[in-house]
């Protein structure tokens, strides 16, 4: 059965207060944005200054709560197995398998807790920033 709302709330989850660059929808990964305290949605696959994911919608100019920590309903952009880690997959701030390529950095937002079967699907996501390494 396709997932299209969180089956669960957020467990054991911290977030900070940031500025929306632009409209952010909830379950969407950010990055750092233009100022010192806002966030944005990400230029592209990969990008390195995450800062994590949105805990509701966000205005354009608005002031929001982004989850830094915890377990975290997060919007996949493609199909994302259990256990795998897990990285932005586009501009769009969805959700992909890490998967770098040889001697390439891959710079991760954590590790699937649930499956999501595509894209748009909602699973839960474990906060837990790093960097992979392709083989």
């Amino acid at each position: 059965m396709a997932t299209t709302q969180p089956l669960v709330t957020a467990q054991h989850a911290k977030s900070v207060t940031k500025k929306a660059d632009i409209a952010l929808t909830r379950g969407v990964i950010v990055v750092e944005g233009a100022a010192v305290d806002s966030v944005k949605l990400p230029s592209g696959a990969d990008e390195g200054l995450i800062v994590g994911v949105v805990k509701d919608d966000i205005s354009s100019g608005e002031y929001g709560e982004i989850y830094i920590s915890g377990i975290v309903p997060t919007v996949a952009g493609a199909a994302i197995t259990v256990g795998l880690p897990v990285s932005i997959n586009g501009n769009a701030g969805k959700a992909k398998p890490a998967a770098p390529g040889s001697g390439a950095n891959s710079f991760l937002l954590g590790f699937a807790r649930s499956a999501a079967s595509g894209d748009g699907i909602w699973f839960q996501l474990e906060i837990a920033k790093s960097v992979m390494q392709g083989a």
